[in-house]
This record gives structure tokens, sequence and C-alpha cells, in this order.
């Protein structure tokens, strides 16, 4: 059954015999939607349950990562889906079944975030359990400031939405750092890595840099 909310100026949603009202996403800000009512077909293939299980963990990681990760520097990084989806549909296309394992693809995909300077960069791993992050502070462009914060996360490249394997970037680290080392990880571990600067405009609002992404195995003990 249909209903329309706010009498009839509102937004109609549900079913009305064989039409399906909802609503979408645009550039002019959600719109109302109708489709045809039809009964799914599941046949469920060996490619289709495999692409589920990859949705699955692609969730799972966004979870992991939280919230502030992906709700605003990927709010329409992928047409014009807000930020849950698009960074779902990014982890979807990077991530694999391998050996019945699920795991990001390598080389991983990149991704632009918006038009802020991303420096060349580099990932090391030295020092036993970590890896660290290096970058050139030269500024290039209108935006672009020594003080763009640091943001990402690593995970595992195999089982990357294992949650207590998750790190994101710590709240501080600006391009003038020029170096940010994840700790504490797992000893001679490949980790799949994705980072970017946040520039803050003259008019308040937020712009990013395209993702650094690496996979890189972590220092091996002493």
């Amino acid at each position: 059954m249909s209903k329309i909310l706010s009498g009839a100026y509102g937004r109609p949603s549900g079913k009305a015999g064989g039409l399906v009202w909802g609503a979408g996403r645009t550039t002019q800000g959600k719109v109302s939607t109708i489709r045809e009512y039809v009964i799914p077909n599941d046949p469920r293939t060996t490619d289709q349950l495999e692409r589920r299980s990859i949705f699955s963990v692609a969730v799972g990681v966004a979870r992991a990562v939280g919230s502030p990760i992906w709700q605003l520097p990927w709010n329409r990084s992928l047409g014009d889906l807000p930020g849950w989806q698009s960074f779902v549909g990014y982890c979807i296309k990077g991530i694999e079944k391998h050996d019945g394992d699920f795991r990001w693809t390598s080389p991983p995909n990149s991704k632009s975030l918006g038009p802020v300077y991303m420096p060349p960069m580099t990932a090391s791993a030295e020092v036993p359990s970590s890896l660290e992050l290096t970058w050139d502070k030269t500024l290039i462009g209108d935006h672009c400031a020594l003080s763009d914060v640091l943001q990402g996360f690593i995970t595992l490249q195999t089982a990357p939405d294992t949650p207590e394997k998750v790190q994101v970037i710590s709240p501080g680290t600006a391009r003038e750092d020029e170096t940010y080392t994840f700790a504490d990880l797992e000893t001679s571990t490949p980790y799949f890595v994705c980072v970017w600067f946040r520039h803050a405009e003259e008019s308040g609002a937020y712009t990013y840099s395209p993702c650094y992404v690496v996979i890189q195995t972590s220092g091996a003990a002493a």
C-alpha cells in the first residue's frame, strides 16, 4: 500500500497496484521515482553468491573504518551517490575472492576525491610491526595548505573487514608533518593503505585530494 507524507504535496512511497514509488538522489537533490513492481529472480548462481559475499565484506570495511572516513570525503565521489554508497562501491570494485579468501586486489584501485593536491607518497616498513608514510610538503595549486589534514585508513589485505585490525589516521596529522606511522601491526603482513588530504576552503567548506593507495608489507620482527 502506498502513502503520501505531508498531504497532497508530499512524496509518495510504497506500492500501489503494479507500481512502486520511491526516491532517488540527483544533482538537484532527492526526487520521487516510480517503477514497475516485479518479483526478483534469485538463481543463486556461483557468481551471484560471490558478489553478495564481496558486498558483505565491503560493508564490513565501511563499518570498521567508521562514518568520519566516508561520510563527507566520499560524498558524491561516485556519481551522485552519498558517502556510504560511494565508499562501499569503491570497496566492492577493489576486493576479490582468491583461493577462498577475500582480499584487496593488487595493484589496488586509486580514487580522486577532489581537487586538493596530493604529493607523491612512499610507504616503508623499516620498523617492526609498523608502516611509515612520507611525503613532501611542497604546496601546489589553490587548494593546498600546510594545515591540510591527513585522513584515511589501513586494513589487512586479506580479511579486510576484520574490525580489530583496522586503523584510521589519528586526528592532528597535517601536510606540514611530512610523515605518519601506523603502529602495532602484525609483523611481516601485507596491509592495504588508503589516505588523502582534507583542505579547508575560505568559504568554510572542505575539499579533498586524490587517494594514495598501496599494498605494503609491515615491518618484520627484529
